[in-house]
């Protein structure tokens, strides 16, 4: 992919701690930027933050975040379940809620992460999903509506609100996407949660870990679904789930 840039200059200048300076980190940053070469882009801030006087203050940061994005999360899982324990969907607001509010816990960390920290996010955002912050939520809804290649549904906008990732950027998640993960892929081999009860909201952090674990290489082979789900115990959301 080639992304046309206004500045073709192979040097920019960077300001840390108010001070310019011209790093060799900078020129393959704008090198980055003006090709559209995301590899690049990624690998760089990686380096340059986990290299930097800033990594203890980003990792303090993240993992506030995290914290309180779980929390977060916690309290729509929870909900989530009795919803879909009584045989029902998750309503609108209760998705556009919790997206909105994973939103302001991202700008109010966001804004105190270091510059560094800042433009790392900003650069792999603008390239992964065309906008600086992240995705939004009328480009989530829009994914819904074209319903394309990952199949995501109204209720996976809310269960993708309360995972995070950014290992792209050398940064830890808060472990709801290895939860998200295993559904997923059950989700792919067994079938709608509503008939399966293999919701997200069924599987803790540890049995999503101990899936991961157990089905190693051999995670798109459905053969060792069955082992992997009785090993560590995944039960389901309904008393009947298949392979318990």
């Amino acid at each position: 992919m080639v992304v046309k840039a206004m500045v073709v200059a192979t040097t920019m200048s960077c300001t840390f701690d108010g001070t310019a300076v011209e790093t060799e980190h900078c020129r393959k940053i704008s090198y980055g930027i003006v090709e559209g070469n995301l590899d690049v882009i990624k690998k760089v801030f990686k380096t340059t933050v986990s290299n930097s006087i800033e990594t203890p203050i980003i990792d303090e940061i993240r993992e506030c975040y995290n914290r309180e994005l779980l929390a977060k999360g916690d309290e729509f899982l929870q909900h989530a379940k009795k919803t879909h324990a009584n045989m029902q969907c998750i309503i609108p607001y209760d998705i556009e809620r919790v997206v909105l509010d994973r939103e302001k816990i991202k700008k109010f960390y966001r804004d105190k992460t270091p510059f560094l920290g800042r433009i790392g996010i900003y650069v792999r955002n603008f390239f992964k999903y065309g906008n600086v912050y992240g995705p939004s939520l009328d480009y989530l809804v829009a994914k819904v509506n074209n319903y394309d290649a990952k199949g995501k549904t109204v209720e996976e906008i809310g269960y993708s609100a309360v995972k995070n990732d950014g290992s792209d950027l050398g940064l830890n998640s808060n472990g709801n996407k290895d939860i998200y993960d295993v559904y997923m892929y059950l989700k792919e081999y067994l079938g709608e949660p509503e008939k399966t009860g293999y919701y997200m909201e069924a599987i803790s952090q540890e049995e999503a870990s101990c899936f991961k674990a157990n089905m190693g290489h051999r995670y798109l082979l459905s053969k060792w679904l069955k082992k992997a789900i009785a090993c560590c115990n995944i039960k389901g959301l309904y008393d009947d789930s298949p392979l318990r």
